[in-house]
């Protein structure tokens, strides 16, 4: 199991009754409503967070995740410490961190788009990170998105100038669901093999910042997996990543907010992307049965780069 056995989604712990935790949240009316709700889901945020280990958002750019991820920050980052300056710079600090999981080759330290390459490896997880890799001192909080060909150069791009108008470590990291079958088949299991992939690969990267603080990595209380999850998304019974989510304990500090709350908490927080429209990964452009490859997202994503181009939306 992966992380702590708490959350909204599922209204454990915490000392409150399922029914509080399922129980959807209003649409704040005033700006005032709005920043009231913020401080209160920070403080929730705090109270679900592990405060000696590591915490990790799956994080996408999308106005979910970077609320998720900005109310972890502000929640670990009020105690003053070095390692928590919320720095916006850019240094490309790399490191290596061990995996026994096949890695596809990509090399973002060396491009603003991830690569493509289709030459699975036995080989390290690579991250590249903008800001520092690894706090000297727990908790470590940081956003990590995961670089496969279902993400656009585009998402990146926006992913990376969101993380760092939060102040929150990025860490880019390789999956590999383009390997799995039920993946590549599109028929339904896609993201539920997507996510499964990812939370599996978040947790490791997690226990391996673990051993590297002098942690021991075999108490996975000390590890902490958060997402987007709002309230919208648990009512739509097609989104069966969020079992993957739930079979891997991953807490969603957003599981009570409409959409619409979601934007309203985001734009009083002043996230750039409090207002950005959705976008899914390419994959879901794909029609049922379409096999999601490597080499067909590939060219899903140069068709949209020529239509935003066409449109003079290019990033």
């Amino acid at each position: 199991m992966y992380g702590n056995q708490k959350g909204f989604s599922n209204g454990v712990d915490s000392g409150e009754s399922e029914g509080d935790y399922n129980e959807v949240l209003p649409v704040p009316a005033t700006a005032q409503e709005a920043e009231d709700l913020l401080q209160q889901l920070i403080q929730e945020t705090r109270s679900l967070a592990s405060p000696s280990g590591v915490n990790l958002v799956a994080f996408s750019g999308g106005v979910d995740s970077s609320l998720a991820a900005l109310l972890l920050h502000r929640a670990l980052s009020e105690v003053p410490s070095p390692s928590h300056s919320q720095s916006n710079s850019h240094s490309h600090s790399h490191s290596h961190l061990h995996s026994h999981s096949h890695s596809h080759s990509h090399s973002p330290s060396h491009s603003h788009s991830p690569s493509h390459s289709h030459s699975p490896s036995h080989s390290h997880t690579h991250i590249h990170s903008h800001s520092h890799l690894l706090s000297h001192s727990p908790p470590t909080v940081a956003a990590v998105i995961a670089l496969s060909p279902s993400l656009s150069s585009s998402q990146l791009i926006t992913a990376r100038h969101v993380a760092a108008a939060i102040g929150i470590p990025l860490w880019e990291v390789e999956t590999t669901e383009d390997q799995v079958p039920e993946y590549i088949a599109n028929e339904g299991a896609s993201c539920y093999a997507c996510k499964a992939t990812l939370y599996t690969t978040l947790h490791t990267v997690a226990q391996q910042s673990l051993m590297r603080m002098g942690m021991d990595n075999s108490k996975s209380r000390e590890v902490t997996l958060f997402n987007g999850t709002n309230a919208d998304d648990l009512s739509d019974p097609s989104r069966l990543g969020l079992l993957a989510a739930l079979h891997c304990n991953v807490v969603s500090p957003l599981a009570r907010l409409p959409k619409a709350a979601v934007r309203a908490v985001a734009r009083v927080a002043g996230l750039p992307n409090w207002d950005l429209a959705a976008s899914p990964c390419l994959r879901s452009r794909l029609a049922f049965g379409v096999e999601a490859t490597a080499d067909t997202l590939i060219l899903v994503e140069r068709a949209e780069e020529m239509v935003r181009v066409d449109m003079g939306e290019r990033p």
